[in-house]
């Protein structure tokens, strides 16, 4: 391509290059949740491009404020020599505080010195609605590496980056708003079911000492007579005798199923024979508080 006053034209080959390079990364974290593998593998995609010996992202805690490394490719990168430079003695610090891409002479060991124009130390602040994402670092020993239309492209994906990771992170929080809202739910549900129950056994005890009222003054006066006429007629003819005996072992059934309505405990109930739809209470289970299952 030709020039246009003095500045020439990027070669279209290159600018295809780039194009693929923001769509391959676009693939890694659309396949992927993002995670140490799928910033690593777009560390790698970006390395073909834009040529690098070390690389490291760093994702930013809020709640601390706090950079937490999450992948690095190639080499250590040192900071000291490049944050001594900036007069900064804690270099997370320094680099939270970083608002703009800069580019800064560092070595990547610590007993090498960084000449004055090697420029081979690239900051990209990861950034979605002028808030901090996180921090992408790329070291190259080469001097003067990182060229401005390199700065300009990692700064776009950058851009890129933090919005996935953005995304990531939103859609991690609505799937823990919506477990705690369902778990609300089932808690909501559970403390309704315990208040319908409370109210039904509240009424069951209500109808309970009404229908144990009505029965004890009747119940009394067959219990007593019949004892009275066991007690008294000895020689009652052995038939009216067992009959007599019988009504009065059941007057005494019913005494105790009446005590039984009186220490109702919970609500056990069980299918009527053989209809579904039909429950009746389970007396003995009812007043022994056993939950029915």
């Amino acid at each position: 391509m030709t020039a246009n006053g003095n500045k020439a034209e990027e070669p279209v080959s290159r600018f295809w290059t780039k194009i693929n390079l923001m769509a391959e990364i676009t693939a890694v974290f659309r396949n992927s949740m993002p995670d140490n593998q799928t910033y690593k593998r777009a560390l790698e995609s970006i390395q073909r491009v834009v040529p690098f010996e070390s690389s490291v992202l760093y994702l930013y805690n809020p709640d601390n404020a706090q950079l937490i490394e999450v992948t690095a490719f190639g080499g250590e990168i040192d900071l000291s020599n490049a944050v001594s430079q900036t007069g900064e003695s804690d270099y997370l610090k320094w680099l939270i505080s970083l608002q703009k891409p800069t580019l800064i002479s560092c070595s990547l060991e610590k007993d090498q010195h960084a000449k004055t124009n090697d420029n081979a130390l690239l900051i990209i602040p990861l950034i979605v609605e002028n808030r901090l994402i996180g921090i992408a670092l790329f070291y190259d020993g080469v001097e003067n590496s990182f060229r401005d239309k390199d700065v300009k492209l990692l700064t776009i994906i950058g851009d890129q980056i933090a919005s996935f990771i953005e995304r990531s992170r939103a859609h991690r929080e609505l799937e823990e708003k919506n477990r705690e809202l369902e778990e609300a739910q089932q808690r909501l549900k559970h403390a309704q079911e315990e208040i319908v129950g409370a109210e039904k056994l509240k009424s069951v005890r209500e109808l309970a000492a009404s229908i144990n009222h009505e029965i004890n003054n009747p119940l009394s006066v067959i219990t007593g007579n019949a004892e009275y006429l066991l007690y008294i007629n000895k020689n009652l003819e052995k038939g009216v005798y067992d009959r007599l005996k019988i009504i009065y072992n059941e007057a005494i059934r019913i005494a105790d199923i009446n005590r039984r309505l009186l220490e109702i405990q919970d609500l056990v109930t069980q299918s009527y024979l053989d209809d579904d739809d039909l429950s009746m209470l389970n007396l003995e289970k009812s007043s022994m508080g056993e939950r029915h299952g």
